[in-house]
């Protein structure tokens, strides 16, 4: 019967280390990305919604004093 002798190795340990603070740093540049993308597509929404109102005001048609008004002044 043979036997297997796990030796701990302080070298692997620094190894692992440096390799999860590396994929933290992935992690955390993927999350700021994903946030940035999610931010524009909010952006882009309240910007087409912003246009439709304004397209919808420039359509309406003024009733009374508001009528009488400079339409440059409105």
């Amino acid at each position: 019967m043979s036997k297997i002798i796990l030796l701990k190795d302080p070298d692997s340990k620094e190894k692992k280390f440096q390799e999860l603070k590396k994929n933290e740093g992935l992690l955390k540049a993927y999350e700021i990305a994903e946030v940035d993308k999610l931010t524009q597509k909010w952006y882009k929404t309240l910007t087409e919604m912003l246009m439709m109102q304004l397209l919808k005001l420039d359509t309406t048609q003024a009733d009374g004093e508001a009528r009488a008004q400079d339409p440059a002044a409105i």
